[in-house]
């Protein structure tokens, strides 16, 4: 799937904005709230080119697509303009019908140098964008009988819940002190199935893609906690993470996605969806509880590594400290999501602000996950409040 929604490298050096006070490389970055589109028709995706700092006169900025070998992109202007004074120009994409039996391509945006840049001018790199198929896969009618049932006991259609669902995230999550919280809203898409875990009494939901409108999030997040943290290339550090870094590097073709399964709406109109993933550390002899949204996370990076480490290419005997860290990994469980959400936990253990109790509950007009979640290297939790609003 997909790719982090900005490329964030910048050097310092080079040219002065007299306005700014500003001294350094003008860079463009491209940025999205999400980094996927579906192939339906008149529905576009917004892609921003934002400015380091604001000229003094207009810049146009053109774009061209690599990697579309099935010519699926088209912009609806190219090139834009962004005028004098203003940090950013957004440009709106449209994708074509997939090829048959095709489930997503990424391609990659780029602003097109040849067409010309102010000299101060330099882009900080392209954006990966995946391009998935709205066929949904149809219920059987097994699953559609399922369906009915919740429906006739409840008088809640669940049908309007499947296929693609739209979705409006509140993300909150904490800086580095835990004070003052960062809230985004995100707006987005989930794919949305019946489960393989559904019986005839209970109807059970699978976010099978973007899961409560997060992944994006979520990825970014894994980033800046692996690859884009300073610490993992500082000389202080453990040589395993530069030899991870360097045998396993993290490149803009890598696809990450998430799942959550387990989603049983109940006759009252509350639906649970937390789950007991509590076990037994060997390591420390101990008892560790974990209850969480159990997402489950697929990752190109994570099974490069994996590969890596049979082949010997990394791992203790890899490097020269014959050591390897357990934090000198991709894994995105090891770094998401990763520890205890009860209100005993984040009382005596964590910094308790943003928590808030798990609760979930579905209408015909609206389902509506609140949940936290505490990331490996975050300072607090996280709240999200994911809005599911069906299609008319």
């Amino acid at each position: 799937m997909c790719c982090a929604a900005a490329a964030m490298f910048a050097g310092m050096v080079s040219c002065e904005e007299p306005e700014t006070g500003y001294e350094g490389i003008n860079y463009i970055y491209l940025e999205a709230n999400s980094s996927y589109m579906y192939d339906v028709e008149n529905v576009s995706f917004e892609l921003t080119a934002r400015l380091t700092t604001a000229l003094e006169e207009d810049l146009s900025i053109s774009f061209k697509v690599l990697d579309d070998e099935n010519n699926l992109i088209s912009f609806e202007t190219n090139p834009i303009t962004i005028p004098a004074g203003e940090l950013t120009g957004t440009v709106a994409i449209t994708a074509g019908e997939l090829p048959a039996e095709t489930e997503s391509v990424i391609v990659k945006i780029a602003v097109d140098e040849s067409a010309g840049l102010p000299e101060n001018i330099q882009v900080s790199g392209n954006f990966s964008l995946t391009v998935r198929s709205s066929a949904m896969t149809e219920l059987t009618d097994d699953q559609l009988a399922i369906v009915s049932a919740y429906s006739v006991a409840t008088g809640i259609d669940l049908i309007k819940y499947i296929g693609i669902v739209n979705v409006t995230a509140v993300y909150t999550a904490p800086t580095e002190d835990g004070y003052p919280m960062q809230s985004e809203t995100i707006t987005g898409s989930t794919e949305i199935t019946l489960s393989d875990q559904s019986t005839a009494e209970q109807p059970v939901l699978k976010m099978t893609y973007n899961p409560m409108g997060i992944q994006t999030k979520m990825y970014d997040k894994l980033k800046a906690s692996t690859y884009d943290n300073q610490d993992w290339s500082s000389d202080w550090n453990f040589e395993c993470f530069k030899v991870l870094m360097e045998e396993v590097p993290w490149t803009d073709n890598e696809t990450f996605s998430m799942s959550l399964d387990g989603i049983r709406p109940q006759s009252d109109g509350t639906v649970e969806f937390v789950a007991d993933k509590s076990y037994y550390d060997d390591d420390y002899e101990e008892d560790v509880k974990l209850f969480i949204v159990p997402f489950e996370y697929s990752f190109s990076l994570y099974e490069k590594e994996q590969q890596a480490m049979a082949e010997g290419r990394i791992g203790a005997e890899a490097t020269s400290e014959q050591y390897w860290d357990e934090s000198a990994t991709y894994s995105p469980s090891f770094y998401l999501n990763c520890y205890d959400t009860t209100e005993e936990t984040a009382t005596e253990e964590f910094e308790p602000a943003n928590w808030v109790e798990s609760s979930a509950s579905i209408s015909n007009e609206k389902m509506v996950f609140t949940f936290c979640l505490f990331n490996y290297v975050d300072y607090g939790y996280t709240k999200v409040v994911a809005t599911y609003t069906p299609s008319e």
